[in-house]
Protein backbone atom coordinates (compact mmCIF):
# COMPACT_ATOMS: atom_id res chain seq x y z
CA UNK A 1 0.00 0.00 0.00
CA UNK A 2 1.63 3.38 -0.84
CA UNK A 3 0.02 6.03 0.74
CA UNK A 4 -2.45 6.88 3.80
CA UNK A 5 -5.68 7.12 0.95
CA UNK A 6 -4.97 3.32 -0.01
CA UNK A 7 -5.17 2.57 3.78
CA UNK A 8 -8.43 3.91 4.53
CA UNK A 9 -10.00 2.47 1.60
CA UNK A 10 -9.01 -0.84 2.56
CA UNK A 11 -10.50 -0.13 5.89
CA UNK A 12 -14.13 0.79 4.26
CA UNK A 13 -13.84 -2.38 1.74
CA UNK A 14 -13.36 -4.61 4.82
CA UNK A 15 -10.19 -6.07 4.08
CA UNK A 16 -8.72 -4.68 7.43
CA UNK A 17 -9.84 -3.59 10.58
CA UNK A 18 -8.34 0.19 11.32
CA UNK A 19 -6.15 2.52 10.53
CA UNK A 20 -5.05 6.02 11.62
CA UNK A 21 -2.51 8.56 11.75
CA UNK A 22 -1.14 10.77 14.30
CA UNK A 23 0.55 13.11 11.97
CA UNK A 24 -0.76 16.28 10.46
CA UNK A 25 -2.59 15.59 7.18
CA UNK A 26 -4.53 18.62 4.94
CA UNK A 27 -8.51 17.81 4.49
CA UNK A 28 -7.56 17.19 1.01
CA UNK A 29 -5.97 13.56 1.74
CA UNK A 30 -8.57 12.51 3.78
CA UNK A 31 -12.37 13.87 2.32
CA UNK A 32 -12.54 11.41 0.03
CA UNK A 33 -11.54 8.70 2.29
CA UNK A 34 -13.66 9.25 5.00
CA UNK A 35 -16.69 9.97 2.40
CA UNK A 36 -16.28 5.90 1.81
CA UNK A 37 -15.59 5.06 5.39
CA UNK A 38 -19.02 6.79 6.42
CA UNK A 39 -20.55 5.12 3.47
CA UNK A 40 -19.26 1.81 4.88
CA UNK A 41 -20.36 2.75 8.12
CA UNK A 42 -17.19 2.56 9.57
CA UNK A 43 -15.50 4.90 11.72
CA UNK A 44 -14.09 7.84 10.75
CA UNK A 45 -13.02 10.76 13.16
CA UNK A 46 -10.48 13.14 14.26
CA UNK A 47 -7.59 11.64 17.05
CA UNK A 48 -10.17 13.45 19.73
CA UNK A 49 -13.00 12.43 18.94
CA UNK A 50 -14.58 14.87 17.26
CA UNK A 51 -15.93 14.57 13.10
CA UNK A 52 -14.57 16.74 10.64
CA UNK A 53 -16.12 19.57 9.10
CA UNK A 54 -14.93 19.90 5.70
CA UNK A 55 -14.22 22.92 3.41
CA UNK A 56 -13.00 25.07 6.47
CA UNK A 57 -10.73 27.68 6.56
CA UNK A 58 -8.26 25.87 8.12
CA UNK A 59 -7.08 22.61 6.32
CA UNK A 60 -4.81 20.94 8.43
CA UNK A 61 -6.38 17.93 10.34
CA UNK A 62 -4.48 16.69 13.86
CA UNK A 63 -4.35 13.27 12.20
CA UNK A 64 -7.27 10.73 11.24
CA UNK A 65 -8.73 7.37 12.98
CA UNK A 66 -10.34 4.79 10.52
CA UNK A 67 -11.95 1.80 12.13
CA UNK A 68 -14.53 -0.73 11.17
CA UNK A 69 -17.04 -2.19 13.63
CA UNK A 70 -17.13 -4.07 16.08
CA UNK A 71 -13.65 -2.49 16.84
CA UNK A 72 -14.14 1.22 16.23
CA UNK A 73 -14.71 1.97 19.59
CA UNK A 74 -11.18 0.24 21.04
CA UNK A 75 -9.20 1.10 18.71
CA UNK A 76 -10.82 5.25 19.24
CA UNK A 77 -9.95 4.70 23.01
CA UNK A 78 -6.31 3.22 22.36
CA UNK A 79 -5.37 6.05 19.83
CA UNK A 80 -6.81 8.84 22.25
CA UNK A 81 -4.87 7.31 25.14
CA UNK A 82 -1.95 8.01 23.70
CA UNK A 83 -2.73 11.56 22.24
Amino acid sequence: MRDRDTLERVVAAGRMDATWTLFPKNEWDLAGPAALLGAANALAVLPDGSHRTWNSANTRLPGFVAAREPLADEVHSLVSSVV
